[in-house]
């Protein structure tokens, strides 16, 4: 996993812009994709998940109001979040390759 100061404070200003949006629907933020596998450039993305406890009507737009309220803080911190948003039913059930690879190497954060 990056353990960067960058990393580490995007990823913080990532959780703390989730848990004021989505209070207690949130169950978890992971982080996955080649930051977490440890294989990323220095140019890598961010991918983040926002696992809530139901499934959203509009992810893509509940993964827009993340990226509004996280935006400056996490640009400031040098590092560009690519976040999902999905429920912990998609997340357990799911057979897309996208969520499977979230299962096997997703760190909690």
């Amino acid at each position: 996993m990056d353990t960067a100061p960058q990393t580490r404070a995007a990823v913080a200003a990532f959780r703390s812009g989730a848990e004021r949006l989505f209070g207690p629907r949130l169950q978890a933020v992971l982080l996955f994709g080649s930051r977490a596998r440890d294989d990323y450039r220095e140019d890598s993305d961010l991918d983040l998940a926002v696992v809530l406890t139901d499934r959203p009507d509009d992810p893509l737009g509940e993964a827009d109001r993340i990226m509004d309220a996280v935006f400056v803080p996490t640009m400031e911190a040098g590092r560009v979040v690519q976040p999902l948003v999905l429920s912990v039913e998609d997340l357990r059930h799911s057979q897309h390759p996208l969520i499977r690879d979230l299962r096997a190497h997703g760190i909690p954060v």
